[in-house]
């Protein structure tokens, strides 16, 4: 699924009929929309509602998504860097190895949020009185605007279609595989 540059998403949102057009933009009602892998890069969806959504694995590259409803949504393994969360509601929501480099949470509620293994670096900014590394945040360093990016002894360089979207950890916490990114030795 892409959105365009008018914000209108014209292929196939799971669990809705592939007739339908559906509008992508601020304030969208998606409550429990199935939105998995979806390329949502750029897009503002500020102040929609997002609740129970499905987002695993998708792209939010540099998306405006202040003051979104995210309670109980999946952003596992979600693409997050350099977006915008800004006074979102994340309460409850999974964000577990979503990676966060370079993104802002000013004022976003994370009570209850599942950050364990989500990646961030010294560029995401925190809402303040939030611990990161006590919620199970792995930091790397790097930026978002540079796509090489280094997680303890590894590094990864991003593809030309933009930085790395992805990592998925073992049980051990080492990076087992790499999505949209490739080893550099």
């Amino acid at each position: 699924m892409t959105a365009d540059g008018t914000g209108v998403v014209s292929t196939g949102v799971s669990g809705y009929p592939s007739s339908w057009i559906r509008e992508i933009g601020p304030g969208v009602d998606l409550e429990r929309a199935s939105l998995s892998g979806a390329n949502l890069v750029g897009v503002d969806l500020s102040g929609a509602n997002l609740s129970g959504a499905g987002l695993t694995a998708a792209t939010l590259t540099g998306a405006d998504l202040s003051g979104a409803n995210f309670t109980y949504a999946h952003l596992v393994f979600a693409g997050l860097l350099g977006a915008n969360l800004d006074g979102a509601n994340l309460t409850g929501a999974g964000l577990d190895s979503a990676t966060l480099v370079g993104a802002s949470l000013v004022e976003a509620n994370l009570t209850g949020a599942d950050l364990v293994g989500t990646f961030a670096n010294e560029e995401t900014v925190w809402p303040d009185d939030f611990d990161p590394e006590a919620a199970g945040v792995k930091f790397g360093s790097g930026s978002s605007g540079n796509s090489l990016i280094n997680f303890g002894n590894d590094y990864y360089q991003g593809t030309d279609q933009g930085p790395c979207l992805g990592f998925r950890t073992g049980s051990d916490g080492a990076i087992v595989e790499v999505f949209d990114c490739y080893r550099m030795d």
